[in-house]
């Protein structure tokens, strides 16, 4: 018993003369995401494996429609030597590929929903949640695309891409 309360003692000491030593605010810029719901019939193509894309940037979406902008999308990562990159086939006649392309850090989860606006309108919405804090912040930065196979869209139908962040803003000094 004496012994479990000197450890128990010694423990709750390091533990309180570790304790950090700043405030962090926790802030969210796209707060209405978690209203939103998921529009059925989406589909994450977990096989789908891209790298590149012509004029790749931080937040750069693609929409593609037809088999051969798939091909030409496949035909650019080829010629970039990708060789972990797949293109599994996609039944053009039935969906749309929606993609959009983030940098985030390490710790970074995204989420993604896609939903009906109206009729003929949709949005594509990614909600980066990043749980660093100041002691524990990510140093190292990553890329990645997020895909969704939708209903097949009008061609006239539009496609609003939100994004925003969920973090703490941290007074680390």
């Amino acid at each position: 018993m004496l012994r479990t309360s000197t450890l128990l003692l010694l423990s709750l000491l390091i533990w309180s003369g570790c304790q950090d030593d700043y405030t962090c605010i926790p802030r969210d810029t796209l707060a209405q995401f978690d209203d939103w719901s998921s529009e059925p019939g989406t589909i994450v193509p977990d096989d789908l494996t891209v790298r590149y894309a012509p004029d790749l940037q931080d937040q750069a979406s693609y929409r593609i429609a037809t088999q051969g902008e798939y091909d030409q999308l496949a035909t650019f990562n080829q010629l970039a030597d990708c060789a972990d990159c797949n293109f599994p086939a996609i039944d053009f006649d039935t969906y749309t590929l929606l993609g959009y392309y983030f940098t985030t850090t390490c710790e970074t989860v995204s989420v993604v929903k896609y939903s009906r606006i109206d009729e003929n309108s949709y949005r594509m919405a990614v909600k980066l949640v990043d749980p660093t804090l100041c002691d524990n912040a990510a140093p190292c930065s990553r890329a990645s695309f997020h895909w969704r196979l939708v209903p097949r869209l009008a061609d006239d139908a539009t496609v609003s891409l939100e994004s925003g962040r969920s973090y703490f803003d941290c007074d680390c000094d």
